[in-house]
């Protein structure tokens, strides 16, 4: 649970930092910011299967960071839309 929502919140501040720095405003912050939120892609564990590098835990944060996105893009959407 813990690396799931840590993606969503690490992926927020990061793209707002990263929007703020470039200055950028309208759409283009608002497609940056969603996207730098968006949940742990199940790419991930595929990786993570074929390397043998902890696959229970990557399928977990999928999991947890996906069903959080359900309570939490609302509110992204929300925040990003004029």
């Amino acid at each position: 649970m813990k690396l799931g929502s840590l993606r969503l919140l690490l992926g927020f501040g990061a793209g707002w930092l990263v929007a703020e720095i470039l200055g950028l405003t309208g759409v283009l912050r608002g497609v940056l910011i969603i996207q730098a939120t968006m949940p742990v892609a199940v790419f991930n564990y595929l990786l993570a299967v074929r390397y043998r590098k902890s696959p229970e835990e990557v399928a977990g944060a999928v999991m947890v960071s996906t069903l959080l996105s359900f309570a939490t893009l609302p509110a992204l959407l929300w925040f990003v839309l004029p």
